[in-house]
């Protein structure tokens, strides 16, 4: 019996790690796996919130880039909290569902980020969740990137095989 493609859900920030997305889409299709990408979903009439929940729910393994963006942060009246951004929640789902994640940190070499995807530079109140959010991701951090958005290609297969390990072990761990 063939086994059944994994379903990779690709948690981001589109305005800054759109070009790092798209090489993780790469690796993920060369696997033969399915990329969940929001970038994909057509306007269904369901809110964000409840559907990317539903999306990282429907994945098996969810594969998460974080730079020096927070990111939107929904508010209560379209589900979320009005303090936590939606690819804290995406993280924070993945673990409730016990799907592997594999993180991928902003390295701190990198120098040459663009300023103005410093988000705090524009927005302050972001610093200190963002800097909470990127500490407890150091944790389970399966590797860093550069500038360079290739970087983010180095170890991710690898980071994609130890997920899949996890699923067949039946464990809830990130992959790291």
């Amino acid at each position: 019996m063939p086994k059944t493609p994994r379903r990779v859900f690709i948690s981001y920030t589109a305005e800054d790690l759109k070009d790092f997305a798209d090489r993780v889409i790469r690796v993920v299709q060369l696997l033969q796996w399915v990329p969940i990408d929001h970038r994909d979903w057509a306007p269904n009439g369901v809110r964000t919130v409840p559907l990317c929940r539903q999306q990282v729910k429907d994945s098996d393994i969810v594969v998460l880039l974080v730079a020096q963006r927070y990111g939107w942060i929904p508010p209560k009246d379209q589900g979320g909290d009005g303090k936590t951004s939606i690819t804290q929640l995406e993280y924070q789902w993945a673990r409730e569902f016990g799907k592997p994640v594999v993180p991928y940190l902003l390295a701190d070499k990198a120098t040459k980020w663009p300023r103005a995807h410093v988000e705090w530079r524009s927005n302050p109140k972001v610093k200190q969740p963002l800097e909470a959010f990127r500490a407890e991701l150091r944790e389970f951090a399966a590797a860093f990137f550069t500038e360079d958005p290739d970087s983010v290609t180095e170890k991710l297969q690898l980071g994609l095989q130890s997920a899949e390990t996890l699923i067949a072990a039946g464990s809830a761990d990130a992959a790291g």
